[in-house]
């Protein structure tokens, strides 16, 4: 009995004493596990980032950094785009990111050559209900026109404002157009579709005979280039992206008209109407030609071959 108490002290005191070190050496072991952890997690994240920018033949990625300019015509629009997709780049480095630049292949399989309706002629107007696209310029100027219409000696007119509202201010805006037809008497040529389904507003401009723009120096106007894909007559701003790029002649051929008044959107408008048949549809035809040059492949070809001699 007393050799079994030695033995036991002697076991509890090995153990004492191997608890001091026990302890030094699992606190080591954690400390050098953590570490060891740490880098690995550092060095999966370094081969991702590495990855994220190589290309599919194991070379690493050329980043090209590319600005647009567009001098007097509002390029605040680009920095702002810009400056949002960048700080969706940092966090989300593995995402893709797709910028809209008009939806105009949609408009395409518009037959150009169905004939338009001869009891009535429709203008159509396509934009967000904002200060900036001068609705009411639009309106003036087409009471203008039917100032100048005798009644009787030409088809129904009738003025379509489609577009979106964002808040109760732009609800208030359409409130107030609606208020200046009635007070030009025009309000039964007039109707507003707000919010319509995309099939809706292709319908309504499949129909139309011209479209209207009057925004002062758009600096592009996807609207416009949508207007003339869909094969209306367009009447777009004097100024801007319009006047500089857009509605300009092409392979020698007018595409569309420009005006920057009430007396020269209700003439232009006029004129517009009195074109033949024959006459309207070839500028429909060159406006819808022309809208190929804002294609994706387009753009790929001509960006390339503007920057290509910088990486020679």
């Amino acid at each position: 009995m007393v050799a079994a108490g030695l033995c036991v002290c002697r076991l509890i005191r090995l153990l004492w004493s191997l608890l001091i070190p026990g302890l030094f050496l699992g606190g080591a072991l954690c400390l050098c596990l953590v570490v060891l952890l740490w880098g690995v997690r550092l060095w999966l994240q370094h081969r991702k980032d590495q990855s994220a920018s190589t290309g599919k033949d194991g070379k690493r990625q050329l980043v090209v950094a590319f600005f647009h300019p567009y001098c007097n015509a509002g390029g605040g629009g680009e920095r702002v785009l810009w400056c949002a997709l960048r700080t969706l780049q940092k966090k989300y480095k593995d995402a893709t990111y797709v910028v809209y630049t008009g939806d105009k292949e949609t408009f395409l399989d518009i037959p150009l050559d169905k004939e338009k309706s001869t009891a009535g002629h429709s203008i159509v107007s396509v934009g967000q209900f904002r200060p900036e696209k001068d609705h009411p310029l639009q309106i003036r100027a087409f009471a203008k026109l039917l100032e100048k219409k005798t009644l009787g000696q030409q088809p129904l007119l009738k003025l379509m404002l489609i577009g979106g509202c964002r808040n109760q201010e732009d609800e208030q805006r359409v409130n107030g157009l609606q208020k200046l037809c009635e007070e030009l008497g025009i309000n039964r040529n007039v109707e507003f579709k707000v919010n319509i389904p995309f099939e809706e507003l292709k319908k309504y401009l499949a129909d139309a005979t011209i479209g209207l723009h009057t925004m002062w120096n758009e600096h592009f106007g996807i609207g416009i280039v949508e207007c003339m894909a869909a094969g209306t007559v367009i009447l777009a701003h004097d100024s801007g992206g319009p006047k500089l790029d857009i509605v300009v002649p092409y392979e020698g051929n007018i595409t569309g008209f420009l005006a920057d008044n009430e007396d020269t959107y209700a003439e232009t408008m006029a004129h517009i109407l009195s074109l033949s048949a024959e006459k309207s549809l070839e500028i429909r035809k060159n406006a819808r030609h022309s809208v190929s040059r804002f294609s994706d492949q387009e753009f790929e070809v001509t960006f390339l071959s503007s920057v290509e001699q910088l990486f020679k």
